[in-house]
């Protein structure tokens, strides 16, 4: 399609007067619109016509915000000091800018096995203990990793073979090159549950009609009930469709008095509550978006719910919460008990 689009410029006799952008709204993880991670804002950026540099290639990146400065740029329209945008200036022929801190090529980020796939991260839930395997795509480079949340250094462990863990454990890592990070930090929640042990959750699923945000559902009649280890999507997925609101309820367990930060990322909207207050407020139609909300909680059992819709397309929802020693992890079923 775009041979026959530059075939029709040509034809109307405006390639000297004509830039074509070939780019996206938006980079993506998975199948997530939106988000403002460097994965989500980072895009592919072609450019072609008069004044464009041929078999040229852009080195630093380009994000979603550029887009409008390079084409006031190419108009001559003078860009406002506000714009966080700037223009792709190496685009253009007779413009050569030397970038005293030059983007080094990344390596590949390490896979953490099991991996994540689309908006699912990598690790999962296992029973008594598992292995932690770690490729590395990259013809080169060595493998360090943290299990503690921390992010990996020349100082961490290197990886040589699988190991095994046997509690909940974050697990970063990355590759490293002449004793430089040189990747993207990969990150995997693996959550341990003993064999045997029953669902601490219980969900709800509503079918509703032309959902926006989320709706007050105590009224209604569920159209599915069920049972869960973890506040996510992943365990009600085969009952999702468009408008649909899933209500998530059990107890947390609280073994010390400290601040407590709780994360729902989710498409479509989300909420948090504890002992019925909304700590964490994520509604709305929107794609994956993490949202956040803290709490001081004493030594205790507390009501935890959570609820999420999704109005339409592909949805997802999970939740995390850390304090002042625990990292930010998935909230562990260790740690939840049936109401």
């Amino acid at each position: 399609m775009l041979g026959l689009l530059f075939q029709a410029i040509q034809k109307a006799g405006i390639a000297d007067e004509t830039m074509v952008i070939v780019t996206s709204d938006h980079g993506g993880i998975g199948h997530g619109h939106g988000g403002e991670s460097l994965k989500e804002i980072e895009i592919p950026f072609i450019v072609w016509g008069k004044s464009i540099k041929k078999n040229f290639k852009i080195t630093s990146p380009v994000y979603q915000y550029d887009n409008a400065a390079t084409v006031a740029y190419a108009l001559g329209i003078n860009i406002p000091t506000a714009w966080i945008g700037k223009p792709v200036l190496n685009a253009f022929e007779g413009i050569n800018v030397v970038d005293s801190y030059p983007v080094a090529p990344l390596y590949l980020e390490p896979v953490l096995i099991p991996e994540g796939k689309f908006n699912k991260k990598s690790g999962g839930l296992f029973d008594n203990s598992t292995s932690v395997v770690i490729n590395n795509l990259n013809p080169s480079g060595e493998v360090f990793y943290t299990t503690d949340g921390s992010m990996p250094t020349k100082n961490a462990t290197k990886y040589n073979d699988p190991f095994k863990i046997t509690k909940n454990t974050v697990v970063k890592s990355a590759v490293f090159k002449d004793g430089k990070i040189n990747s993207l930090v990969a990150e995997g929640f693996y959550r341990i549950k003993e064999k045997g042990s029953t669902e601490p959750i219980n969900y709800s699923v509503y079918y509703l009609d032309n959902l926006t945000d989320l709706p007050n559902v105590e009224k209604l009649n569920p159209d599915f009930k069920g049972k869960s280890f973890e506040i996510t999507s992943d365990e009600v997925q085969t009952t999702i469709k468009d408008n649909t609101v899933v209500m998530f309820t059990t107890n947390i367990r609280i073994e010390k008095e400290d601040r407590y930060t709780f994360y729902l990322r989710s498409d479509d909207g989300s909420k948090l509550w504890i002992d019925n207050k909304v700590i964490v407020n994520n509604d709305g139609d929107h794609g994956v978006k993490e949202k956040s909300g803290e709490i001081t909680l004493k030594p205790g059992s507390y009501s935890l719910k959570v609820g999420w819709f999704n109005g339409g397309g592909s949805g997802w929802l999970d939740a995390f919460y850390k304090n002042s020693s625990i990292p930010k992890q998935i909230i562990p079923s260790t740690i939840l008990s049936a109401q």
